[in-house]
């Protein structure tokens, strides 16, 4: 029987027990209470739900080409059920954002008698510790909190799909959290000061000054009256009525307690930074332009979405498939697919250019084989090729000359 809980070796329990935390700002930063700000809780669910939504393909090279391996078990891991508790799109995401967070997402592997993998279950990443000894890698994995009957269980390397990020070893990835640990500490503790700031901030901008000294209970009663009246943000700005020859004095907000949401504003930047996001992507529009947002989101695929996707296909071809199976089939996300939404674009730029490109453009090619990459298909010429030649502007009026080429080599035009 599984109860619910958390294991010993969870931080969050660290948390709880210490009052404050390691950072120098004085709060306490864990994988789960990072996910408390809103910056890091949106540049985790930006990357690991656009890498959840691309097609993890399972592909068979076939006749210079490739096609979808559905006959292969593997092949329903990825595009149907990894295992009974999750869609493959749960999966991916609730794996790539342990990856972020903890710096390692683990599935262990389910296979049959013949040793085909056929499931992949989640396995939370507090629970896993790899180890190395003379015969490799491997995994101790501890029982869930509460279930009494478990105990500690080794996993081969073979049997548990590791996606790492960022480490030293390769054996494990580090934690971003805990490597932003600072950042993040000066992230929460500002927003704690802000929280502190607006809702126990009991002063209409200044202070009250009586004549002669007063006694305890008049100050305890005065003060009592002050916060009533004036204490939270929905009594800010209400008029203060003053007795006994008491005088008011008005207070302006020290530039310390005026800068925090600058000091906010950049921790925004700063957490972009750690996950290697495009500011826009977590809703900071200050530096984007309708000329370059375009071309950040190009670069959220090239450098943040790529670096991830590699990992993942990687490790599901060397988990998921036998060695020699890894010589006809191979595993890959389809980044095209964070590309629809400008497909009705492409398309009407396309149409708008169809007439001046086919005036200036010339493509013949001969038979040739095709060279399967791991996302696009290659051509490779065996006979001769017709290459597309593109006319400069002043020259769009002269003909075209054909570059023929057999074997590399040039022969005449036609």
């Amino acid at each position: 029987t599984v109860y619910p809980g958390r294991h010993p070796s969870d931080p969050s329990l660290a948390g709880m027990l210490h009052g404050t935390g390691d950072t120098s700002a004085g709060v306490h930063v864990t994988e789960y209470t990072a996910l408390n700000l809103s910056a890091v809780w949106a540049a985790v669910n930006v990357i690991s739900g656009a890498l959840a939504m691309l097609p993890l393909v399972l592909w068979k090279r076939k006749g210079g080409g490739k096609v979808r391996a559905t006959d292969h078990p593997a092949y329903k891991i990825a595009a149907f059920a990894p295992s009974k508790l999750a869609t493959p799109f749960v999966w991916k995401r609730a794996s790539q954002s342990h990856a972020l967070t903890w710096g390692n997402g683990y599935s262990a592997i389910e296979r049959n008698q013949k040793g085909e993998a056929i499931a992949a279950h989640l396995v939370a990443p507090n629970r896993v510790t790899p180890d190395l000894d003379e015969s490799g890698v491997f995994y101790r994995v501890t029982p869930r909190y509460g279930d009494l009957l478990a105990r500690e269980v080794t996993v081969p390397a073979d049997d548990m799909l590791h996606v790492q990020g960022p480490g030293w070893d390769g054996l494990c990835g580090y934690s971003v959290i805990r490597m932003a640990a600072e950042s993040l500490g000066i992230a929460k503790a500002t927003e704690r000061f802000g929280a502190t700031f607006f809702g126990n901030g009991a002063r209409p901008s200044g202070v009250i000054k009586a004549p002669t000294a007063t006694k305890k209970e008049t100050r305890q009663e005065l003060r009592e009256a002050w916060e009533r009246l004036h204490q939270g943000p929905s009594n800010a700005h209400r008029v203060a009525v003053l007795w006994g020859q008491m005088d008011y004095m008005p207070l302006g907000i020290p530039p310390d307690d005026a800068q925090f949401l600058q000091t906010r504003e950049f921790q925004t930047v700063e957490v972009a930074r750690w996950f290697n996001l495009p500011p826009h992507l977590l809703r900071d529009l200050t530096r984007s332009t309708n000329n370059n947002i375009e071309q950040q989101s190009l670069e959220f695929v090239l450098y943040t979405m790529q670096p991830w996707c590699v990992p993942w296909e990687e490790e599901c071809d060397r988990k998921l498939l036998t060695e020699e199976e890894r010589e006809d089939y191979f595993f890959a996300f389809d980044l095209d697919a964070m590309l629809r939404a400008d497909a009705s674009k492409d398309a009407k730029d396309a149409k708008a250019r169809s007439r001046d490109l086919v005036q200036r453009t010339r493509v013949v090619y001969s038979p040739s084989t095709l060279t399967v990459t791991r996302h696009r298909v290659s051509v490779v010429s065996t006979g001769w090729i017709l290459f597309r030649c593109v006319v400069q502007p002043a020259l769009q009026k002269q003909q075209v000359p054909y570059h023929m080429f057999n074997r590399g080599q040039p022969t005449n035009n036609r």
